[in-house]
């Protein structure tokens, strides 16, 4: 894709959406993830504890839990992980990331840059302990 060095935050997703004002701070991280992720790769897979990982969490099933809900609201489309009939684990795929790609200017969407460097720095810092999720 051509938005290597960073990846979109909608004003209106964060000021005026009312489903992304009530998500908790470990949430709003994993969506802003897969944003970066699909702006960065397109269509792509993960699996739940390479998120979990990424966002500092000892558990996968906020990351679960999460994915449902996004999907109920429309948020990503995405196809499950699963095993194969071999017993081998397939990872989630995710096929689209609402707000993940800038909008082309006179559309009427306002975005600022989140430089993704930035992004994956401050990630670091919460899986080191030095800042917490919130």
């Amino acid at each position: 894709m051509e938005y290597l060095s960073f990846f979109p935050v909608f004003v209106d997703q964060v000021e005026k959406n009312p489903d992304f004002k009530s998500l908790s701070s470990v949430q709003k991280l994993y969506y802003w993830l897969l944003a970066s992720e699909f702006n960065a790769y397109g269509e792509f897979y993960r699996a739940d504890d390479w998120f979990a990982a990424a966002l500092g969490l000892k558990s996968v099933d906020t990351i679960r839990k999460a994915r449902v809900k996004f999907g109920q609201m429309g948020w990503i489309k995405y196809t499950s992980g699963r095993r194969t009939k071999r017993n081998q684990n397939l990872a989630t795929t995710y096929h689209d990331v609402k707000w993940a790609v800038p909008t082309q200017e006179g559309q009427g969407f306002q975005y600022s840059k989140m430089q993704r460097y930035a992004f994956e720095a401050l990630l670091q810092r919460i899986r080191d302990k030095i800042f917490t999720h919130d």
